[in-house]
């Protein structure tokens, strides 16, 4: 019973990674695709999208215990 359990949080925490980098994606694809209007916060926006994606691999790659 505990194998069973511990293969679906894994598997809830592969997919919340996986869902967390496909936002860091999509959040860096509209930053640069509407720089003209971010003006100067381009790079303020883009810098937190890409820790978005970062800790999104992060998340995937953990072991869990």
């Amino acid at each position: 019973m505990s194998e069973e359990g511990s293969f679906r949080s894994v598997l809830i925490e592969r997919a919340l990674g996986a869902l967390i980098l496909a936002m860091g994606g999509v959040a860096v694809f509209y930053t640069y695709t509407s720089a003209e209007a971010l003006d100067g916060y381009v790079g303020f926006f883009g810098v937190l999208c890409i820790i978005l994606m970062v800790l999104g691999l992060i998340v995937m790659t953990a072991k869990t215990e």
